[in-house]
């Protein structure tokens, strides 16, 4: 193993660099997108590149006697050893189309370099006895800058309209229950104190996770792996609805124990911290799930001093946005509605910054129906794609919530098999008029 602190580079892959970005303007281009002068392991090589630049963007010609010129004026052209260099880095350059191969080989072992400084400093603030957890925080930050800025390929989503839109069904987002939920969604539900938010997220992850249809519960759908974040209530309150909808979910022919988790956390989670950041992809890692369910959002960060809730909110929007793209799972969460004030109507909007408003692909209020055991689901924001979410809710046994449909919009379930008649599940009554 080594132990010295050794240098990580390619000379030949520098000079080669060079000497195509002297011949060729199209060289320049892509080198310049690849590299920076931070790069070069050679200061030489580094003082060469940024006189070739100055020109470039300059619009000027690039070529041995105008580089030499510039290095002439900032005093540089003798300790790069003089005009005589530039013209062998040109002689010896491979060849010009082979630019970008070459910036590839200097930039990763420029990365390289930095990789290793930083397991230096890790090495010597250990010796210094400095926290570790402060260690590791810094070298994640530091490890997590390497790289970026390069640009020597297109970035990822692009591609040709006609051939994103003649894409075939399987790279298309799947369902994870039909008409509810694609894989990547974001849902926010708000509700009243007690309005039965965290009775439907947990009713939602159950029937998905057992493949029941979360509001069609006399439908089979393909059960999907599901995490439920419950940062809020107490144990006993998981208790009351889970024991309530349990047997609904072992009779199903397609229950597997094993779909649905619990990450419970009344004190709550603060994703604007590493170290809970990391918790919660670690957890993602090793459930996998297709689904998670987590609220209230309120419970999922914290604010500094004099800070404002929309900086907190991008911040959370930004890790969550991450996790739920790297992870691929669609993501429903509560949150508490805005308060009333002076005796107006409940205003069910989100509570908070209206960062929230712009940010799911759907979202939605419960609302109870006066003087009966049903609420409505409105809308406190345009829906941005399609689908079938039920026009109300209405008390049921044994699931806490079961769906109404008022016109066609009621989802069929995937090709799976049915749930056996005697299967103790919902089935919704045959009023005509209620589809």
């Amino acid at each position: 193993m080594a132990t010295e602190r050794s240098a990580l580079n390619d000379p030949q892959a520098e000079e080669s660099l060079l000497g195509a970005m002297l011949l060729a303007t199209r060289a320049i281009e892509v080198g310049s997108a690849i590299v920076t002068a931070d790069d070069f392991y050679r200061p030489a090589h580094a003082q060469i590149f940024d006189a070739i630049l100055t020109l470039h963007t300059s619009g000027e010609p690039v070529d041995v006697s105008t580089v030499s010129d510039v290095l002439r004026r900032a005093d540089q052209l003798d300790a790069i050893g003089g005009p005589a260099t530039l013209v062998n880095l040109q002689a010896a350059t491979p060849a010009t189309s082979n630019a970008a191969r070459y910036a590839k080989i200097v930039a990763e072992y420029a990365d390289l370099r930095r990789v290793q400084q930083i397991g230096f400093s890790i090495v010597d603030q250990a010796q210094e006895l400095s926290r570790a957890e402060e260690i590791g925080e810094e070298a994640v930050s530091r490890l997590r800058e390497i790289g970026i800025g390069r640009t020597d390929a297109f970035p990822h989503g692009v591609s040709r309209m006609a051939d994103f839109l003649q894409r075939p069904e399987e790279a298309r987002p799947p369902w994870i229950v039909p008409g509810i939920i694609r894989q990547g969604w974001r849902i926010i539900i708000t509700a009243a104190e007690g309005g039965g938010k965290s009775f439907l997220l947990r009713s939602i992850a159950a029937s998905t996770a057992a493949g029941i249809h979360c509001f069609a519960t006399d439908q089979a759908i393909a059960p999907k792996k599901v995490l439920l974040v419950d940062l809020e209530n107490p144990s006993e309150h998981i208790d009351l609805s889970m024991g309530q909808i349990q047997g609904a979910c072992e009779a199903s022919p397609l229950y597997d124990p094993d779909n649905l988790w619990l990450w419970h956390a009344p004190e709550g989670i603060d994703l604007r911290k590493r170290s809970d950041r990391a918790k919660f992809d670690n957890l993602l890692r090793e459930v996998r799930p297709s689904l998670v369910c987590l609220g209230p959002v309120y419970k999922s960060y914290s604010l500094g001093a004099r800070e404002t809730d929309e900086i907190a909110v991008r911040e959370v929007q930004a890790t969550l946005d991450d996790l739920r793209t790297r992870h691929s799972f669609g993501l429903l969460m509560e949150h508490h509605a805005a308060k009333a004030s002076g005796g107006s109507k409940r205003n069910l909007d989100p509570y908070g910054t209206v960062f929230w408003m712009r940010w799911p692909e759907i979202g939605l209020f419960m609302e109870p129906v006066a003087e009966s055991e049903e609420v409505t689901l409105g809308r406190w924001r345009g829906d941005r794609l399609p689908n079938s979410w039920p026009q109300s809710l209405y008390r049921s046994s044994p699931w806490p919530w079961a769906g109404k449909w008022t016109d066609s919009s009621m989802p069929r379930g995937e090709s799976v098999p049915v749930l056996s008649t005697s299967a103790p599940v919902h089935r919704r009554p045959p009023a005509s008029d209620e589809f």
